[in-house]
């Protein structure tokens, strides 16, 4: 969460509850970019000399304060499988090396650029199971627009973190974008994107604004149709 949160201290228990064992921490996610709100979590990435359950039950006891906090669960890696999982995590990588803050151990990114190629058909295969679960979803409400605030709620978020990795595929740049400036820049880059749409979609998934019911039916035809027009943009690599 966006609180008064002692990274710092949450490294140093780490630390010494792991030894050397540990190798590196990174922050990762809203907290990194810098566009977190008070109900983001804190994203965390271990690498570590061995991830065996032995190795890491001392981070048992940590847990349940941490999460107090909104430090979630960490992404834990073994040391030599990092370089091993760049085409399996092409996506997660890049997100995570565009914008993080180490807070203990050398950084982990240090050189790393991704196979674009890889991450271009990571993002369409995502787009596509996307595209596929909201359209089941949207026809499971049986055209019951009072279901649709909740498919926002549960799709959008989701469907967001695509559009921003998807700018920085278009890019093949690792740099830091926040969600509103990726909604922007790719308004202006692409004739068939509609920030005015996923700005709409964002405020309603966060509970920031309700959408009158008159205009539902229009929203969700406008997400689907975005949807489509996000697969097809990445299966001819925008």
């Amino acid at each position: 969460m966006a609180m008064k949160i002692n990274l710092e201290e949450i490294a140093k228990q780490a630390q010494d509850a792991l030894g050397e064992n540990l190798v590196s921490i990174v922050l990762y996610g809203s907290q990194a970019r810098g566009d977190a709100s008070d109900k983001s979590d804190v994203n965390l990435f271990f690498i570590v000399q061995e991830h065996a359950p032995e190795n890491l039950q001392p981070l048992l006891k940590l847990l349940p304060e941490w999460m107090k906090q909104g430090v979630t669960a960490p992404v834990i890696f073994r040391e030599d499988q990092v370089p091993r999982s760049l085409d399996t995590f092409a996506i997660e990588f890049a997100d995570i090396a565009a914008a993080r803050r180490v807070l203990y151990g050398d950084d982990p990114f240090t050189g790393f650029t991704p196979d674009w190629e890889t991450v271009r058909k990571e993002l369409e295969r995502e787009a596509r199971q996307k595209r596929i679960a909201l359209t089941r979803r949207w026809l499971a409400a049986g055209g019951h627009a009072k279901y649709y605030p909740q498919i926002f709620a549960d799709m959008v978020p989701g469907h967001l973190t695509l559009l921003r990795c998807t700018l920085l595929y278009q890019k093949h740049i690792l740099e830091p974008t926040t969600l509103e400036a990726a909604l922007s820049e790719l308004g202006r880059r692409e004739s068939w994107f509609k920030s005015d749409v996923w700005r709409k979609l964002l405020d309603s998934a966060k509970g920031k604004s309700k959408i009158p019911a008159a205009e539902l039916d229009g929203l969700m035809k406008e997400y689907l149709d975005q949807a489509i027009a996000l697969v097809e943009a990445l299966d001819r690599g925008m």
